[in-house]
């Protein structure tokens, strides 16, 4: 690979966040102008074995996708002392800031974010890569014209799913993670994804988790010996998806996949708003969790939806 000195080409804005793997930064293309995200990390990695085998793996991981639920892969370079993996930018709001500052959502509002976050699951898991990080910090909204536009954020932790070897803890908030993590069993793959997205259905419709009180310690019997209730703020065909997807059992628990043709998501299927690769690219906004505010944008163009293709696998999408 050619060495290149990246000030050549991206100006660096400020650190968006720490990861085990080096610092990510809001950065624009000296070339183009596109704001993009910019994971910085030392090659002093290669030090640790198991660290930089990870690394690698995830880069590769990160190079193959392109869906605008998950992120657009731009390129990778090094210089002499980094290596640089470059993916487009999204500024948007946490679902934990949306959630802070305007409470729980109501049942459409909170139907159209879900359904942009299965389906970014669903491109992910039919390609065989768990995301592993799925939280309400994780999950980064967008509005723009009254319509919303989600994002997968932090992948930092996405893998190929099954796959648990030099993976230690619980790759996401305890609170958020399914009891098989909680008691340390084998389960990172799409199980934990699967969990995670139906619980913030959960958090969105009734703005706290069913066990937002509950100790850590407690965690694990809370979730494995109770009954879920359905909350008044939740309609029968909502609390359904939602129950069937915190199944305990992982063997049970509600794909993904499965949970895409839903009826509570095709109700009003026509409404969910169409994305585009250019849109997000071309954003000229820094990438912010702070701001309850909508942000201005350029129009985006229709899109296709996804399709499995006999393989089964999610082909990239590509907008004209």
């Amino acid at each position: 690979m050619e060495l290149i000195t990246v000030t050549q080409h991206y100006k660096f804005i400020n650190i968006i966040c720490k990861t085990r793997f080096g610092n990510i930064y809001s950065a624009f293309s000296l070339k183009d102008g596109q704001y993009l995200s910019v994971l910085k990390t030392p090659k002093s990695i290669k030090n640790d074995k198991d660290l930089f085998k990870c690394f690698q793996d995830e880069r590769d991981l990160i190079s193959e996708i392109s869906h605008p639920s998950v992120s657009v892969f731009i390129e990778n370079f090094e210089d002499e002392e980094n290596f640089y993996t470059i993916t487009d930018s999204f500024d948007g709001i946490s679902l934990q800031s949306e959630i802070s500052c305007r409470g729980s959502m109501t049942e459409d509002r909170a139907r159209r974010i879900g359904k942009q976050i299965i389906d970014g699951l669903v491109y992910l898991h039919a390609n065989n890569i768990a995301h592993c990080g799925i939280s309400p910090d994780s999950i980064l909204i967008k509005t723009f014209n009254g319509k919303e536009f989600v994002r997968l954020d932090n992948l930092n932790n996405i893998m190929r799913n099954g796959r648990t070897e030099a993976i230690k803890g619980i790759l996401c908030p305890k609170s958020w993670a399914p009891p098989e993590a909680i008691k340390g069993d084998v389960c990172y793959g799409v199980q934990l994804d699967d969990w995670a997205a139906g619980l913030a259905i959960y958090f969105m419709l009734n703005g706290e988790i069913p066990w937002s009180k509950v100790s850590d310690s407690a965690l694990y019997k809370v979730i494995t010996t109770g009954t879920l209730q359905k909350p008044e703020r939740m309609t029968t065909t909502s609390f359904s998806l939602v129950e069937k997807m915190l199944n305990p059992n992982p063997v049970r628990r509600f794909s993904s996949m499965q949970a895409q043709p839903h009826f509570w998501f095709v109700q009003n299927d026509r409404e969910m708003p169409k994305m585009s690769h250019t849109f997000f690219a071309s954003s000229p906004v820094i990438k912010t969790q702070k701001s309850c505010s909508s942000i201005d944008l350029l129009n985006p163009p229709s899109s296709p939806k996804p399709t499995l293709t006999p393989s089964g696998i999610v082909p990239p999408i590509f907008f004209e």
